[in-house]
């Protein structure tokens, strides 16, 4: 077995859920650890990020959602690859979706 060092070797998740009739809500943690630092594969050896999901059934064919990734806009990378100190495959920075969800 090689391990291979492009990819980020250890990672983690931990979330949470609450349903209250028609509200539904997750709160997840996602980490990385044990990332190779040296040779510039990457610039920080491990990463948190917390997402947040929200979610209202209006009917049992509809429903409302609003979500949020990487709520504190952590800088990190699930593969590796670094130039001049900044990653090369860098994951995405915060971001919102709101929708809805129709049944038919």
């Amino acid at each position: 077995f090689i391990r291979n060092s492009d990819y980020i070797p250890n990672t983690y998740r931990f979330g949470v859920r609450y349903v209250d009739g028609k509200w539904n809500s997750n709160i997840w943690l996602r980490s990385g650890s044990g990332a190779e630092t040296s040779n510039n594969k990457y610039v920080d050896s491990k990463y948190v990020t917390v997402d947040l999901t929200v979610s209202y059934n209006a009917t049992r064919d509809l429903m409302f959602y609003a979500k949020g990734y990487n709520l504190f806009n952590e800088a990190y990378a699930d593969c590796s690859g670094v130039s001049n100190g900044s990653y090369i495959y860098p994951a995405q920075s915060r971001r919102f979706i709101v929708g809805a969800e129709y049944k038919f």
